[in-house]
């Protein structure tokens, strides 16, 4: 009796440490399981931010080349402006010589 126990105890024993070993593979396999699903789910991310960055830079490029454009227009713009007045300028001196002014518009200038 005393034999039949022993191999009782021996056997509820090892029935306790499989289960204990079971149970801790299973927290490791759902821990690792955590972990994979982390690092996929960050990589994601990642991977959207990269996305994210170089479409922030290919705009951002675009933004510079379009400032540049409109400083140049603007820049043509004022030539053209300042062009403009110089040939109103000397156009509007021609016609005073010439006689061809109005008399308000010449009082006008005379006066200013």
């Amino acid at each position: 009796m005393k034999n039949k126990t022993q191999v009782g105890i021996g056997i509820g024993l090892m029935c306790v440490l499989l289960t204990t070993g079971i149970v801790v593979q299973l927290n490791t396999i759902n821990e690792a399981t955590k972990i994979a699903g982390t690092s996929f789910a960050q990589e994601e991310l990642r991977e959207e931010v990269l996305e994210s960055k170089a479409e922030y830079e290919r705009l951002y490029k675009e933004l510079e080349n379009k400032e540049k454009e409109l400083e140049k227009a603007r820049q043509e713009s004022t030539k053209e402006s300042s062009k403009a007045a110089e040939l109103q300028a000397e156009l509007d001196s021609k016609n005073k010589l010439l006689g061809l002014t109005e008399i308000s518009r010449l009082w006008n200038n005379i006066n200013t």
